[in-house]
């Protein structure tokens, strides 16, 4: 499947921007949250939304790593 780049360069910089506030949310709601912010930002076709709405399901484990705190610094020292 073809993603547009456009968007995907929107959603990660809303996880990467939010990510104190998307920890605190199940994983169901970060996608949903996810995919309002977008839409409320630009405009998606419905198949754009559905192929951003997969992306999203299918890195759900990438998004959470990506929101949570990295606790590895105390380790590295």
């Amino acid at each position: 499947m073809n993603y547009n780049s456009a968007l995907l360069r929107v959603l990660w910089n809303l996880i990467e921007s939010h990510a104190y506030f998307l920890r605190d949310l199940s994983d169901e709601a970060i996608a949903h949250w996810l995919l309002k912010a977008i839409t409320e930002q630009v405009y998606i076709d419905r198949d754009d939304h559905q192929a951003l709405q997969e992306y999203v399901a299918q890195r759900g484990c990438l998004i959470r790593d990506m929101v949570e705190p990295q606790g590895l610094t105390s380790l590295s020292r």
